[in-house]
């Protein structure tokens, strides 16, 4: 086991609400492998979007006021991989999951889920949406025209 890295307000752990607790192992490597990085780092931005992940953090300037790009390419390579294993992790309880639609009087959402944890919701799987044609009253899809109409 690796040691823990301190938290300090403005970081990943402080905010690790902010998600299920499917993800929240996914979110405490990243902070490991970003306070390595830069112990200072400070999260502008943490939740969902879409079934994934959306995490943004702060650009850095060294003492001169000049932007850290290395910390931003780096940075940026965790956080895309961090996303991108967030869209196949269970947002409940961080098995493999799939992206699925939930809809209530609120609105439809889409959350990463397990089979088991979609179905204890009672989540819908994504299904491609049918979009009616122009024109067409029952809304079935009208024939494929060409440019002219033909």
């Amino acid at each position: 086991m690796s040691e823990q890295t301190p938290a300090k307000d403005g970081q990943i752990p402080a905010h690790a609400d902010a998600v299920g607790p499917g993800w929240v192992p996914l979110l405490s490597r990243l902070h490991g492998e970003l306070a390595m990085l830069a112990s200072d780092y400070q999260v502008e931005e943490i939740g969902t979007a879409f079934g994934r992940l959306r995490l943004h953090v702060a650009e850095r300037f060294d003492a001169d006021g000049e932007f850290d790009g290395a910390f931003a390419d780096v940075s940026g390579a965790l956080i895309d991989a961090a996303v991108l294993e967030s869209q196949t992790t269970c947002e409940a309880c961080g098995a493999e999951g799939r992206a699925r639609l939930r809809g209530d009087e609120r609105g439809t959402f889409i959350r990463t889920m397990c089979d088991e944890c979609g179905s204890s919701i009672r989540m819908q799987q994504v299904l491609p949406q049918r979009v009616p044609s122009f024109g067409s009253p029952d809304g079935a899809p009208g024939p494929i025209r060409d440019a002219a109409g033909r």
